[in-house]
């Protein structure tokens, strides 16, 4: 009994671990279809690139614009610095968005 109790929370995280991962793919390839480049340099945005380059060695995107760095995780975030954001929503950049997905997004805000 006990290790089919096992077998299933093994499943339960395996299920939840590609959950998570493929909608941060989703999301990503979403923003590159819709043509927003998460990497612009504006003239009215001052890049950290301290900052930039230590999210990018940590596997994240450093999103300039929002001074943010999503696909990290709760502690990678403390090593930059930043505030985790568990559960932000996947429009948070576009106010004016007439639909938008019902998931989470997380990312490091810094």
């Amino acid at each position: 009994m006990l290790k089919n109790k096992k077998l299933w929370l093994i499943l339960i995280v395996v299920v939840v671990a590609a959950l998570i991962i493929g909608g941060r793919l989703l999301y990503r390839r979403s923003l590159e279809k819709a043509g927003i480049d998460l990497r612009v340099e504006t003239e009215n945005v001052k890049i950290d690139e301290k900052k930039q380059n230590k999210c990018e060695d940590l596997g994240g995107y450093f999103e300039a614009i929002h001074n943010e760095c999503s696909n990290v995780s709760a502690e990678q975030c403390q090593q930059l610095g930043g505030e985790f954001v568990e559960c932000g929503s996947a429009c948070r950049h576009n106010p004016t968005a007439t639909a938008c997905t019902m998931q989470c997004i997380t990312y490091c805000q810094l």
